[in-house]
């Protein structure tokens, strides 16, 4: 041990023990400061000051059962039951995730615990708020396999497990108000006669077709079309009002908005320059009519 020259050994520290009580009887007259002291009874290890009074320096801490515990906290049970609820505040799927076999709860959980409640075929039809507690969570019956199926709840509160896939006998779909498909620019301040690239209309019916004119000198918009992508694009044709069949084009000299109907799954718009001078932008939303 090398000290500096300005350290001095002070003779007399010394460990002292007794109890709080002795020690609190005691006066310090003649100890170093320095010196430690450590209640017996309590754990608490004192250090004696200039001023000859006793300043805690360490104390044994007993954490009770249920004490709030801040930072990271690890959960080994080895044994069954030990834990009886965790609970995750401000949870998402970003900082939170749980790895666990769920297992069937109580459907008569007190109010605040809600079960896990698996369907059988005593409680297939059942109403909530019956025999099925409030804000339970559902889980279909077991297949002959073992596997959990789904479980389906209809506009009037009724369970179901397994549904049968849609019928077009009994099931119907409002294409009406299904919503538009998104808004493409398939030529934008084009001069001179030009085909759009391939554009999807999967799942719509229809076409909604805006051109914007900077003068007034005539353009004519035709539809062409394939069935599959990437296929081969041709004039595509309705039936108009006369009985002829005639292909979905439209010619204007000014800015307009029309509609095509009947169009395949994937289109392209042919923007022909009937007459030099005018500068055309192209807009296409697919929708349901």
């Amino acid at each position: 041990m090398a000290l500096h020259a300005n350290v001095v050994i002070v003779s007399g520290i010394r460990r002292y023990e007794g109890t709080a009580a002795a020690l609190a009887a005691s006066t310090f007259e003649g100890i170093p400061a320095g010196s430690t002291f450590l209640e017996t009874d309590t754990g608490v290890i004192y250090v004696l000051d200039k001023a000859l009074a006793l300043q805690p320096k360490y104390e044994q801490v007993k954490i009770a059962a249920g004490t709030a515990i801040v930072g990271k906290v690890g959960i080994d049970q080895t044994t069954d039951g030990t834990t009886n609820k965790v609970q995750a505040r401000n949870a998402t799927a970003d900082n939170f995730q749980v790895n666990a076999n769920l297992q069937v709860g109580d459907a008569d959980n007190a109010v605040g615990n809600p079960a896990f409640v698996q369907l059988t075929d005593s409680n297939v039809e059942e109403t909530i708020g019956e025999d099925i507690p409030d804000k339970a969570v559902l889980i279909g019956a077991e297949d002959a396999s073992g596997d959990l199926q789904a479980a389906q709840i209809d506009a009037n509160g009724n369970i179901y497990i397994n549904p049968a896939p849609l019928d077009e006998d009994t099931d119907k779909i409002d294409v009406a108000k299904m919503s538009k498909g998104g808004m493409a620019v398939v030529h934008s301040a084009i001069t001179g006669t030009a085909t759009s690239t391939e554009q999807s209309a999967d799942g719509f019916n229809s076409l909604l077709i805006e051109v914007e004119l900077d003068a007034a000198h005539n353009w004519t918009f035709k539809l062409q079309g394939s069935m599959i992508s990437g296929g081969t694009f041709k004039d595509w044709y309705e039936l108009a009002n006369t009985g002829v069949m005639t292909a979905m084009s439209y010619q204007c000299n000014a800015s307009r908005g029309f509609v095509f109907k009947g169009i395949p799954d994937y289109y392209k718009i042919v923007a022909t320059e009937d007459e030099d001078g005018a500068t055309v932008t192209v807009r296409c939303q697919p929708l349901n009519l």
